[in-house]
């Protein structure tokens, strides 16, 4: 399979194998700005509260007291919330290495690297992968065939109605990405990569695992 125009993941040859890191998504410009919001409430009420005690002759040692309560609660800890989400969206991401003897996944942080999956070759039943377009036909078959057994209509005027409903619903669906099927349960990992980098990540685990990386 080519290898997509906009491959988002990087794919590195190694001795016995595969590694293909896999990006997290930037963290949007809504987020950041929710995030450091908080930090209006002690701009605003930390000086009426230093009036306050003033002239209320309140202790100093209070004072310092109820003022750092709100620096931490809405200052720090949103500024440090807003600070890992950053850098884990430049520096983290999920690292799979691929193969003849199995898979590993592990998961880079913001700030530290932690193993998630450990996968003998010989566990392994299947690797299947789920994109946008398949995601967003299951959901039109499942909505049909509820629609169906409801109302009790033909399935030629079911699909019709559901067709334009998950059209629409398509533009918001992702996909699930690859799925290791192994004899104690599943595991995932590429969600919501675009349908051409699943398939063709998807050729390349299979490739890795056949020892033909």
């Amino acid at each position: 399979m080519p290898q997509p125009a906009n491959l988002g993941s990087t794919v590195t040859p190694e001795p016995h194998g595969l590694r293909i890191d896999i990006p997290y998504p930037p963290t949007s410009p809504i987020g950041v700005f929710f995030g450091f919001a908080p930090l209006i409430i002690p701009i605003i009420v930390v000086p009426w509260m230093m009036n306050f005690f003033r002239h209320t002759n309140t202790p100093d040692a209070i004072g310092w007291v109820f003022v750092g309560f709100m620096t931490i609660f809405f200052g720090l800890l949103p500024g440090m919330t807003v600070v890992n989400a950053l850098r884990r969206s430049r520096r983290g991401g999920t690292i799979v290495f691929v193969s003849p003897r199995g898979i590993q996944i592990q998961e880079r942080g913001a700030w530290r690297t932690r193993s998630t999956a450990s996968i003998d070759a010989s566990d392994i039943l299947d690797v299947d992968y789920s994109t946008r377009e398949s995601s967003a036909a299951s959901a039109q078959a499942a909505a049909e065939e509820e629609a169906m057994i409801s109302t009790g209509a033909s399935s030629a005027e079911v699909g019709r109605r559901a067709e334009r409903l998950t059209g629409w619903l398509a533009k918001f669906a992702t996909g699930h990405g690859l799925t290791v099927k192994t004899r104690t349960g599943l595991t995932t990992f590429g969600a919501g990569l675009a349908d051409e980098e699943i398939r063709y990540l998807h050729a390349l685990v299979c490739r890795a695992l056949r020892g033909r990386g």
